[in-house]
């Protein structure tokens, strides 16, 4: 399986708190809009097809989300290690309440799938 998970983001946060609260998950240093950790990283993009109507009407409509994660790995970092930081990351987005779909070739290894909607 590929090292690379999207992750599609609701929340009210503004970037900077995104990027802060991102930061305290996962450690590593900020470059801008990607956080770079020792094996892998982590960017946040704001998502031009956001749709604040369409998500109000129906909040697992995720393609609308304000906000896409990309968590990409370099291709040594063996898949197993790369599952459990990508399960942390959603762990701690269900902890923060931020709604968060996982797009990848692993969702059913995730919890709940990797799909919350508090």
């Amino acid at each position: 399986m590929e090292n690379y998970s999207k992750y599609f983001i609701n929340s009210t946060l503004e970037f900077e708190e995104l990027m802060a609260l991102l930061l305290s998950l996962m450690g590593g240093e900020r470059q801008r809009r990607v956080i770079q950790c020792k094996k892998y990283s982590l960017t946040v993009i704001k998502n031009k097809d956001h749709d604040e109507q369409k998500v109000n009407l129906d909040p697992t409509n995720f393609l609308y989300y304000p906000y896409y994660l990309e968590l990409e790995a370099e291709a040594d970092l063996d898949f197993e290690v790369f599952l459990g930081i990508a399960r942390e990351l959603f762990l701690g987005l269900m902890d923060s309440t931020i709604s968060a779909t996982v797009a990848c070739d692993f969702e059913e290894l995730l919890p709940l799938n990797g799909r919350y909607v508090p």
